[in-house]
């Protein structure tokens, strides 16, 4: 269907709210999934660590909560592959559902709030690159009842 036979008829004068809440609501009937993305926060260093937030986001960079798949690796260099040198990874917040390679690559579930929470140290001083990707949003399928 073309977004514009759909769409424009409801474009008659935007200044008019229930014409402008209609043509949000059409336009967001086009997108049938939150699209997620990753926000990466990194905490100050005591020690050797620091506190790593992988948070999924929307486009708009609003927080969208719920469980999601997420992948991330560590490297220490700027767009290298996945390295475990010197590193020490431990997810505290979520949960790492696979280690792909031990202290630099892992596929997890974020908690409920959307976010994977992890410990990186590193032993010595240098630089490290973290990349992730948003897999995608866990569906829900009912609360099913054994007796």
């Amino acid at each position: 269907m073309p977004v514009t036979r759909d769409l424009l008829p409801t474009i008659n004068d935007p200044r008019n709210p229930e014409q402008s809440r209609l043509f949000a609501q059409r336009v967001a009937e086009y997108f049938d999934r939150q699209i997620g993305q990753l926000d990466v926060s990194v905490d100050t260093q005591v020690g050797d660590d620091r506190e790593v937030v992988l948070q999924v986001i929307d486009r708009r960079r609003r927080v969208l909560s719920g469980r999601w798949l997420v992948a991330f690796y560590v490297t220490s260099t700027d767009g290298g592959d996945p390295s475990a040198t010197d590193n020490t990874v431990s997810i505290t917040g979520g949960v790492s559902l696979s280690t792909l390679i031990a202290n630099a690559a892992y596929v997890a579930l974020t908690d409920s709030d959307g976010a994977v929470t992890l410990d990186l140290g590193v032993a010595n001083p240098g630089t490290r690159y973290v990349y992730g990707l948003v897999l995608g949003e866990f569906a829900k399928f009912g609360g099913y009842t054994w007796t």
